[in-house]
């Protein structure tokens, strides 16, 4: 199974929204900028492809460091729970 389908999985099943924006949308650059309101977008690359990790992007432009996959679905689980807006 493809990673970001993978992830997306993980997301659907912890009970959040996730979709996949493909490859054929433009690059990565344009991708991000296009989906700049979406509250949290996950970047999977070959680096974390290879480690089972997850590189977030939050609504306010800030990048948080590669963790591993099963964190950030924790994390943002936690987040949107507690109807808080901090990671």
């Amino acid at each position: 199974m493809p990673p970001a389908l993978a992830l997306t999985r993980r997301f659907t099943e912890a009970g959040l929204r996730a979709e996949i924006s493909e490859p054929d949308r433009g690059t990565l650059g344009a991708r991000i900028r296009l989906h700049r309101l979406v509250p949290y977008q996950a970047v999977i690359g070959a680096r974390e492809t290879t480690s089972d990790t997850v590189s977030l992007r939050l609504r306010n432009g800030l990048n948080l460091d590669p963790m591993p996959t099963q964190e950030a679905v924790d994390r943002i689980v936690t987040v949107t729970t507690s109807l808080s807006l901090d990671l």
